[in-house]
């Protein structure tokens, strides 16, 4: 329970763009049950765009870290890691708390010193252990327990703000500057993710184009900027730069162009997380991650993974090389998707 002396609180959101959108709505929970506080955050240089317009969020400090899939953790970006955390420090934090509870978060905020460092306590054999690196209970202060009948990222996320004492729960909400009207013939698709595992082939995405234009909707192929030049080789023969288009830039941006859509189709990635947090339904292409840990309410999931015996893998395939190497996402039916793109089951 948080006690009204608190101050000062500090979030940790350490790992990837998903990981740090599923936090906002802890922070917004803490944000609107703890108003008088100030909330600070400390994630990845390339996330602030997540937090920039958030009411609740007083500062934003930021630096690589040696966690999350896609680690630049180098002699440099180690010592800007080591200035940071003394910056922290010097600010006497009531309370530091990840939502994670993997061992390097919880050394993380013990460096940092708050009067306590708070994280979950995760069940033995609760899925989510399979997804992080448990331990370094002795570096916490306070834990949370989550029991093995609390699957879902999210319900987890409220589990952990009740147990802090908020009185107001919170979804999780991306702040945007501007906005762009909702489209009702506009649909978005995100095809790219950061492991192989989790790819649906691309020839399946050139149907479902064709599929989704042949129901008259506007098509916009979401991309990061150092991605563009690959999709557009990928999807040459259906640009048009009206019909079918794709959208890259800044992460405002995307959040920007998402808020438009009538409807977003992705994989396990961070995107289907944006949509949540825009109030946009989507649906989800499911690879060898559980699904139940990952699905935002709503979402309507299509996985393969009942053709594979060692579902789930938490995208650690043991299908490499063999003839039936990702089955889970390649045996997902375009048809099946446009069936819930036209509202068919």
């Amino acid at each position: 329970m948080i006690s009204s002396i608190i101050k000062k609180i500090l979030l940790l959101q350490c790992r990837n763009f998903g990981d740090a959108l599923i936090g906002t709505g802890l922070l917004n929970s803490l944000g609107k049950s703890f108003s008088e506080y100030k909330i600070d955050v400390f994630t990845r240089p390339q996330f602030r765009e997540i937090f920039y317009y958030n009411p609740f969020v007083n500062n934003i400090y930021y630096a690589d870290f040696p966690v999350g899939t896609q680690k630049k953790f180098t002699l440099s970006t180690g010592m800007d890691f080591m200035k940071e955390l003394i910056r922290l420090r010097k600010s006497k934090y009531s309370m530091c708390i990840n939502n994670t509870g993997d061992f390097r978060e919880n050394i993380i905020g013990w460096l940092i010193k708050p009067e306590e460092n708070i994280a979950p306590l995760w069940e033995e054999t609760h899925p989510f252990t399979n997804l992080v690196r448990v331990g370094g209970l002795s570096y916490l202060d306070k834990s949370v327990k989550i029991s093995k009948s609390i699957i879902n990222i999210y319900e987890i996320n409220e589990y952990i703000a009740v147990s802090l004492g908020c009185n107001v729960l919170e979804k999780p909400g991306i702040y945007i500057k501007d906005s762009i009207p909702r489209d009702e013939r506009r649909i978005g698709i995100h095809p790219t993710a950061s492991m192989k595992c989790k790819l649906w082939p691309w020839e399946n995405w050139k149907f479902l184009i064709l599929g989704l234009r042949e129901l008259k909707f506007q098509v916009l192929i979401f991309a990061s900027p150092h991605e563009r030049k690959f999709l557009e080789e990928i999807f040459k023969d259906l640009l048009d730069n009206k019909n079918v288009l794709i959208q890259s830039g800044t992460l405002q941006e995307f959040f920007l162009n998402l808020s438009s859509l009538k409807l977003l189709i992705g994989l396990d990635s961070f995107s289907i997380h944006a949509a949540y947090a825009m109030n946009i339904p989507s649906i989800m292409l499911n690879g060898g991650n559980d699904y139940r840990i990952w699905k935002t309410p709503g979402t309507y999931v299509l996985s393969g993974g009942d053709r594979c015996d060692f579902y789930p893998c938490y995208n650690k395939p043991v299908c490499r090389g063999k003839d039936f190497e990702y089955v889970c996402i390649r045996s997902i039916d375009v048809e099946d998707v446009l069936k819930r793109v036209r509202g068919e089951k």
